[in-house]
């Protein structure tokens, strides 16, 4: 992210702590919605309307984007885990919320409001500092997940989960449709 390696970059973030009200609300969402289970974070960066960092390509058919991301909680969903499993949501759009929730009726998200479709970031002014939090609430319990599956790959947002985490599912840059299993920093395709 920074022109450093992984290590350096994990040293980085590791001397960043949220504030202790930030850091309580991570605790408190942690407690009662991850720690009985083995957790599969989903970040899913849809744009709303906006191309950040090139990811509106991923979404030029959004029934196909939506069958990958389907497809990737079926991979992780068929790994080993230590607890029962439960997948977690993070987006910028309602639409994606809706339709993996109906795929997956026991996805959990933290609520939150979002724009009009196509209106735009999810993270806008009018929120002011409480989005924000938001923000750094979802990042930091991704990073706690057991699994982190990312779409697309290029989010800066799942960075930092994806240092911590100790899976990561990550889409194939040079083919979304194929899946990448990163676990203890070691890569695998997965069939898929």
């Amino acid at each position: 992210m920074w022109r450093c390696d992984q290590e350096a970059e994990r040293e980085i973030f590791r001397s960043i702590k949220p504030r202790p009200e930030i850091q309580a609300r991570i605790d408190a969402i942690y407690r009662e919605h991850f720690e009985p289970y083995s957790v599969i974070g989903i970040h899913v960066r849809h744009g709303n309307g906006e191309d950040i960092m090139g990811h509106a390509p991923y979404w030029a058919d959004t029934e196909r984007a939506l069958r990958q991301i389907y497809n990737a909680i079926d991979e992780a969903r068929s790994l080993s885990h230590a607890k029962p499993v439960r997948a977690f949501l993070c987006t910028d759009s309602a639409l994606v919320l809706e339709q993996v929730s109906v795929k997956f009726p026991d996805v959990f998200a933290i609520p939150k409001q979002f724009q009009a479709p196509q209106a735009g970031p999810l993270h806008h002014p009018a929120l002011g500092a409480e989005g924000g939090f938001s923000a750094l609430t979802e990042m930091y319990l991704l990073a706690r997940c057991d699994t982190v599956i990312r779409f697309p790959p290029t989010s800066a947002f799942t960075r930092y989960a994806r240092l911590f985490a100790p899976r990561v599912i990550e889409f194939d840059l040079n083919d979304p449709g194929r899946l990448i299993l990163i676990e203890d920093n070691s890569q695998a395709l997965m069939a898929s």
